[in-house]
């Protein structure tokens, strides 16, 4: 488990946006990782291309919102060619309803924080990051921000989850 923690969000994104990180989270990843380009799947209100944009780094940042639908849809195809850094902030479960709450007026059938069944929901998450690997540069890296779930007494480490699954 890593956990950060910083003193303030920083200015990046838009606090009101339930669920996004901070962007310091963001500018230490890439700064640590130094890629030469970033695809962010599940970019949200765009607080990881705000920081991508500061830094020089480009960026393509595909969301539901904007008609990607990281579960159908391919990221290579989406995007042209492998990139250095494939990263995602998807949701945690059902923890946060993301459309028809944080966005959009009803649930989209794509709404992965709509998946009821945990075991469903990992399972899908997993299909995500497959599809990030594939658009991975050789000897680049790819992977998602999570949480974990507590649901009905129940605890899940997503994070464990994600990479035992992984083929």
């Amino acid at each position: 488990m890593s956990i950060l923690s910083f003193p303030d969000r920083g200015p990046w994104g838009d606090p009101n946006y339930r669920g996004t990180a901070s962007g310091h989270l963001y500018r230490e990843l890439y700064q640590q990782l130094r890629p030469r380009d970033i695809v962010e799947v599940f970019a949200g209100r765009g607080t990881a291309k705000q920081v991508a944009d500061e830094l020089g780094i480009p960026i393509v940042a595909l969301d539901l919102k904007d008609g990607f639908d990281a579960t159908r849809d391919n990221i290579l195809e989406r995007v042209g060619h492998e990139s250095g850094l494939v990263f995602g902030h998807g949701p945690y479960g059902t923890m946060i309803r993301h459309t028809g709450n944080v966005w959009g007026e009803k649930p989209h059938p794509a709404d992965l924080s709509h998946i009821e069944d945990t075991d469903e929901f990992i399972d899908v998450m997993q299909a995500v990051l497959l599809n990030q690997r594939e658009a991975t540069r050789p000897g680049g890296v790819y992977g998602t921000l999570t949480g974990d779930i507590r649901k009905e007494g129940r605890y899940t480490s997503l994070q464990a989850e994600y990479i035992a699954r992984m083929p």
